[in-house]
């Protein structure tokens, strides 16, 4: 706002805003935002980013976690504004700096693994230690191929802690 750049009180701007926004977020039910929503698959990430959004609510999942290279699945599963923390895997630090602007997004660099099977271990274990969850909580897994190419979305997997 032009409070915050050339006003007398930038700070206190910023904190009032920083307050409106937290209040507003927590007013709005993004459940029935999600259900409510009228939207057009086009293509594969866009049906396998809203699946994983229904998914974590249907399943009252207690995270998802993207395991992406370039962010784009990240992003396109963050768009539905889901209520249920989102997990941005990735193992390059420009993409991971970039996720930071996602909504609801957590990104996470992480190594590059020989194996899907690998990736979503891993990918459960930061999920646990990130969001402390408990015996009996779900995570909804999205990821794909791990062969260094992008694009290749195409698994996700229900894990019960």
């Amino acid at each position: 706002s032009g409070e915050t750049a050339a006003g007398k009180y930038p700070v206190l701007a910023v904190r009032a805003m920083a307050r409106i926004a937290e209040e507003t977020e927590a007013n709005i039910h993004y459940k029935k935002r999600f259900y409510s929503a009228d939207f057009k698959i086009k293509n594969a990430v866009d049906a396998m980013s809203h699946s994983v959004c229904a998914m974590s609510i249907d399943l009252d999942a207690k995270a998802i976690v993207v395991c992406s290279l370039s962010g784009k699945t990240v992003r396109m599963v963050s768009r539905f504004r889901s209520p249920v923390p989102i997990i941005g895997l990735c193992a390059n630090e420009k993409t991971r700096r970039e996720l930071a602007l996602s909504w609801g997004v957590t990104p996470v660099r992480c190594d590059m693994y020989c194996s899907l099977e690998e990736l979503f271990s891993a990918a459960a274990e930061i999920a646990k230690e990130r969001l402390d969850l408990k015996e009996g909580d779900h995570i909804i897994i999205t990821g794909g191929v791990t062969d260094g190419s992008s694009g290749n979305t195409d698994t996700i997997r229900i894990i019960t802690v």
